[in-house]
């Protein structure tokens, strides 16, 4: 089984679990607490030592989780202890993330670019993607990398929109090596 098949799997029980049992807004907010968590190396740490023995992983996040969880969550993550899953508790989380999104009819897009951008900006962007998208409900999520220069990447989907200084400059040194190639001087080749 692939990973990506399990991650969406697990998610998947979960989601359909919380649904039924009508607790889906306390585990969308127990994720989305528990997914920053999975940021702190010493949480990680915990999740993926493999000389914790299931019976300690269990105590040890009862102990810290179980008053701060909705039922329904804690069960989860014994659950994925117990199956030794809770390693990959991080991308099942991101997974359970997605399914909402797309049960409320949200499409997330990544934007990045060099610096932030002003709210206008960012009200035009998010127009445009619901233009193209036709989905009502836009989750712009926003971040900066000086090397593209200028420009912006856009994501959203499994769709890209690249439209950096940098990439352009690539596409440019590309088409040039491509139309001028180099033979060394010394070669015997005419």
């Amino acid at each position: 089984m692939s990973f990506e098949k399990l991650y969406i799997r697990y998610a998947q029980a979960l989601y359909q679990s919380a649904k039924k049992k009508g607790c889906i807004l306390p585990v969308v907010a127990d994720v989305e607490a528990l997914m920053e968590l999975c940021k702190a190396p010493d949480f990680v740490q915990l999740l993926k030592n493999p000389l914790y023995r299931v019976a300690k992983k269990k105590a040890l996040l009862t102990a810290l989780l179980g008053k701060h969880l909705h039922p329904e969550t804690l069960t989860f993550l014994l659950f994925l202890t117990a199956r030794r899953r809770i390693p990959y508790l991080h991308p099942i989380l991101r997974m359970f993330q997605e399914l909402h999104a797309i049960e409320r009819k949200i499409a997330k897009a990544y934007l990045t670019t060099t610096q932030p951008i002003s709210s206008t900006l960012r009200d035009k962007v998010i127009a445009h993607i619901k233009a193209i998208t036709s989905v009502p409900n836009i989750e712009l999520v926003e971040t900066q990398d000086p090397a593209l220069i200028g420009g912006y990447v856009l994501k959203v989907g499994d769709q890209q929109l690249d439209m950096s200084i940098r990439t352009q400059l690539k596409r440019l040194q590309s088409h040039w090596e491509a139309s001028h190639p180099i033979t060394h001087p010394f070669s015997h080749e005419k």
